[in-house]
């Protein structure tokens, strides 16, 4: 091939890249080596080249595709590929062909050969023993962006230290069933107490109205008589602990049920947390990140970090939702519907009538 340090080189048309002389000096360097085969090539350029556009990567895959084994072994690592021949394998024009070359030229991956410029493209048409001279560069970028990918499934599988304590109190927000969300009017916006900035001088009722309302021997209505009818009142909760203790005896059931439909999360459920949900800790956020992962398909939807997101809003509730997502027989993606699940808001509606509707249309089947 004519290069810079030919004795009869000459210009040709085409401007040479700046860094030319040291790629025709790394070219004139390779030898073969054992084990260097145009597989070993194509995976290189496949994965080690992520400076590169997907055209420019396409146009350099098809160039290794040209090289041939034997040549390769003599040291030879030249391909005469025509502009319309790569233009056609890529579907695009040949002037963006052209342009894709001579990104890679730019880029240190070939050699064109000059003397052959508006001429049919011969044995020496393209050099690739540059890409052949940085073959273990291009190879270390590959390692360095597993290396980097199995750094981070590290940091998600090591035990995470919330700095919350997680409680099994929902919040007032969500004392409904899900049966009831449906409702047009609830009961809440049907007897809610008037407001609290109403004057205490203000008579009870007007003379006009005194007919309308009945006797005049009926006393008015205070704010203990309308606090009856509000929604403190009505809920059938009338205080904060009451709501904690019934909440809490709903977290059980669940997780009891939960064990009945997917056995295989039993492991998951100590005799502690069915005697206290609250009583979770981050050792046990960890065992049910790293479940979410074996169990759950799909893993490169991390569904190990769903699990840790889910657990930050729900505590312990999320292994009840693994199970639904696992075992529901009309659920089409387990990982969908567990990634809908986990990221409610914080005091999930009551999953008892889920786990319960899947026991009633099929028998649980969670052996391993």
């Amino acid at each position: 091939m004519q290069t810079a340090h030919s004795e009869d080189w000459r210009p040709g048309f085409a401007k040479r890249a700046e860094n030319f002389p040291a790629v025709c000096a790394a070219a004139e360097s390779w030898r073969w080596q054992p084990g260097e085969s145009i597989a070993r090539v194509a995976a290189a350029v496949l994965k080690g080249t992520p400076s590169l556009s997907i055209p420019q990567r396409m146009t350099l895959l098809l160039y290794v595709e040209h090289l041939n084994q034997d040549r390769l072994e003599q040291n030879a690592a030249c391909v005469w590929p025509s502009t319309g021949l790569v233009a056609e394998y890529l579907g695009c024009s040949e002037s963006q062909a052209r342009a894709n070359r001579k990104a890679l030229e730019a880029a240190g991956y070939l050699v064109r050969d000059y003397t052959r410029a508006n001429r049919p493209a011969g044995v020496e048409a393209y050099d690739l023993r540059p890409l052949m001279a940085r073959l273990e560069e291009l190879e270390g970028v590959d390692d360095a962006i597993r290396e980097g990918i199995a750094a981070r499934r590290a940091a998600y599988s090591e035990t995470v230290a919330f700095p919350m304590k997680y409680s099994a109190q929902a919040p007032e927000s969500r004392r409904l069933e899900q049966s009831q969300k449906n409702l047009m009017s609830s009961v809440q916006e049907m007897a809610a107490a008037e407001p609290r900035n109403h004057s205490e001088k203000r008579p009870s009722t007007r003379p006009e109205n005194q007919n309308l309302t009945g006797s005049s021997n009926q006393r008015p209505r205070t704010r203990q008589d309308r606090a009856i009818g509000s929604s403190e009142r009505a809920s059938g909760f009338s205080s904060a602990k009451s709501e904690a203790s019934v909440y809490a005896e709903m977290v059980r059931q669940e997780l009891q049920t939960a064990i009945q439909v997917c056995p295989r999360l039993a492991p998951l459920i100590r005799d502690t947390l069915l005697a206290n949900p609250a009583s979770a800790t981050p050792e046990d956020a960890a065992r049910v990140a790293a479940a979410a992962a074996e169990f759950l398909p799909q893993p490169e939807r991390n569904n190990d970090q769903t699990a840790i997101w889910g657990w930050r809003k729900h505590g312990i509730r999320i292994v009840t939702m693994m199970a639904i997502a696992l075992e529901d027989p009309e659920v089409r993606s387990a990982c969908s519907y567990f990634g809908k699940l986990a990221t409610q808001e914080r005091g999930a509606s009551d999953l008892r009538l889920n786990l319960a509707r899947i026991l009633r249309q099929s028998t649980p089947n969670c052996a391993d």
